[in-house]
């Protein structure tokens, strides 16, 4: 066994501890599909159908075990334990469409028509497709949890070195196996595209008149701010308040669930751009002790009461009254870029 292929078992290993970890941390499933994991399940049992007739090494063994022990636990958590917080509502993939194709495949592309070759590249098929389940119930909510996501980066991790493992192969023993490689790569493909639309920031775009009759946009984020989507929101921001020219921008993080470093950093550098231009920036909503780590407390007004925010905003917009409210406390939580 080589480095690679070493480093892909226990990225995969990790990816399925992370996610039943989080389960049982939250004493919930929301977000997680459950189809997704009982394919899983199938991709494990009919892989590893070898164990009852071929013994490799104690590690092999080990590993295949846990593998499957792991994935039966997950969906029994899933739809067991924590039913009552599964959303079977955002959970509708069709998985009769994976199994057939993986099926006919299986019978057609294999090494040898025997019952466990068949298995193991039904396995392979299934495998590639997997996934498939968690990113449509992803794509249907419109975002996902900080736990979910670590568990896609680290399952796609364990596939990126999965292909590097091929690779060394074929370089040191001139070894390849076709089902395999393009099974990996179909998986591979489909992490590709959610990586790169989730890096992609979500924003709602609004624009709003006040009962003073000032206009201002309303600018709301969809999900979590962490690499490398700080970038893409604070590029999208900044190209939207040039395009509006001298309309206020209002800031809505309700959305968003957490920061990281790089969000604080490029929050700083969205509340520069704007000053440069010399135009209004609200913060709402805004989780001020990460914010305020990477922006000078005197830029900002925070916790107003309404009576405060509209003698602020008189002063700076020219306007008595902003319709934005939160619907469960009389006291606004805004932070304010004078």
């Amino acid at each position: 066994m080589n480095v690679f292929r070493l480093i892909a078992d226990i990225c995969h290993l990790l990816a399925i501890v992370t996610l039943l970890g989080k389960i049982w941390k939250t004493k919930s499933c929301a977000g997680i599909s459950g189809k997704t994991q009982i394919l899983f399940v199938m991709v494990f049992v009919t892989r590893y159908v070898d164990l009852m007739t071929t013994y490799v090494s104690l590690y092999n063994t080990t590993a295949k075990l846990i593998f499957i022990g792991l994935s039966v636990a997950t969906t029994f958590s899933i739809y067991m334990s924590f039913r009552e917080t599964y959303d079977d509502e955002h959970d509708t993939f069709r998985v009769e469409f994976l199994l057939a194709p993986a099926t006919i495949l299986a019978l057609l592309i294999n090494h040898e028509f025997t019952f466990i070759e068949i298995m193991w590249a039904f396995s392979i098929y299934l495998e590639s497709v997997a996934i498939l389940p968690q990113l449509f119930m992803i794509y249907k909510i419109g975002e996902a949890d900080m736990f979910t996501l670590h568990y896609l980066l680290v399952l796609g991790s364990y596939r990126a070195f999965y292909i590097l493992n091929w690779i060394y192969r074929y370089q040191t023993t001139g070894y390849y196996d076709l089902i395999s490689i393009v099974g990996g790569l179909v998986q591979t493909a489909f992490f590709c595209n959610f990586f790169f639309f989730s890096a992609k920031p979500s924003l709602r775009v609004e624009r709003i008149k006040n009962l003073g009759g000032c206009e201002y946009l309303l600018i709301t984020p969809g999900r979590r701010l962490g690499f490398p989507t700080p970038e893409c929101v604070r590029s999208a921001i900044s190209n939207i308040g040039i395009k509006e020219g001298s309309f206020p921008v209002v800031l809505d993080a309700k959305n968003i669930q957490a920061t990281d470093l790089d969000a604080n950093k490029r929050a700083k550098l969205l509340v520069d751009d704007f000053v440069q231009r010399k135009q209004f920036l609200l913060f709402c909503n805004i989780n001020l002790n990460d914010v305020l780590e990477e922006l000078q407390p005197s830029e900002f007004v925070h916790n107003c009461a309404q009576e405060d925010l509209d003698l602020i905003l008189k002063k700076y917009i020219g306007s008595t009254i902003l319709e934005i409210t939160k619907e469960t406390d009389n006291m606004l939580d805004y932070s304010l870029h004078l």
